[in-house]
């Protein structure tokens, strides 16, 4: 019997995939350094889980925060491409059949990094993915 993948990274792998289909580089948070050529990039986060009782039902009623990082180096047009990037990510996720009508875009937070020879500009894109299941672990 196969091993199965944690519903954490069911989602994550699937946000990636979405993403990169739509040409966008995803990665997930431990890949380790990026280097300038991986940008611009995502950094797919399931940042948090709520999991409550169903009404309806004997399963469970799981809502996931989704944070897409998406990282640049900052120089004078890049808020442009981080925009195209982001709409692009949100069309795709609301559009896809496994997320469609269960995922809402939340908030978005920009963070500037001057550390280091070249500044980096980074957006938080947070989503809440909502979804009702009666096994713990598949949902894919």
């Amino acid at each position: 019997m196969g091993s199965i993948m944690h519903i954490r990274t069911q989602i994550r792998n699937k946000v990636k995939d979405v993403l990169e289909a739509q040409s966008i580089r995803a990665f997930d948070p431990v890949m380790g350094t990026l280097f300038e050529k991986q940008l611009p990039c995502s950094i797919v986060e399931i940042s948090s889980c709520n999991i409550d009782p169903a009404t309806i039902s004997s399963g469970f009623r799981r809502e996931f925060v989704i944070t897409l990082n998406i990282v640049h180096k900052a120089y004078e047009g890049v808020d442009d491409v981080i925009d195209e990037i982001m709409a692009k990510a949100e069309k795709a996720l609301i559009a896809d059949s496994f997320f469609k009508n269960k995922i809402s875009p939340l908030q978005e937070k920009i963070k500037d990094n001057s550390d280091g020879d070249q500044p980096i500009r980074t957006v938080e894109q947070i989503f809440l993915f909502t979804v009702y299941t009666t096994d713990c672990e598949e949902i894919l």
